[in-house]
């Protein structure tokens, strides 16, 4: 019995970090990152202010709990994807940036 409660402290202590690692902040600099590995006619166009908001909103905003983990995040992520593209090349950038 001691040796189950161990390894389940040890375990949720190495993975504690993976989970807890993806702060507001990591989101913002992530969306910072892809920003800044655009082509700059690409980066022109993108609102970068929008595309930081956009890559927290489902935290902060929509509070989503259920879509926030694989493989549901993945349907969501397609579809905000998908979203992007289509606004983009209707020339809705700054909807583009926000998903």
């Amino acid at each position: 019995m001691k040796r189950g409660v161990s390894l389940i402290l040890v375990l949720v202590l190495i993975l504690m970090p993976c989970s807890y690692a993806w702060k507001t902040v990591t989101h913002y600099d992530a969306a910072e990152a892809i920003y800044e590995k655009l082509p700059s006619y690409k980066r022109s166009k993108i609102n970068i202010k929008a595309m930081i908001n956009g890559s927290n909103d489902p935290d902060e905003k929509f509070h989503d709990t259920v879509r926030h983990s694989f493989p549901r995040s993945f349907a969501e992520a397609k579809k905000w994807l998908d979203r992007g593209r289509s606004a983009y090349r209707s020339n809705n950038y700054r909807y583009a940036s926000y998903c």
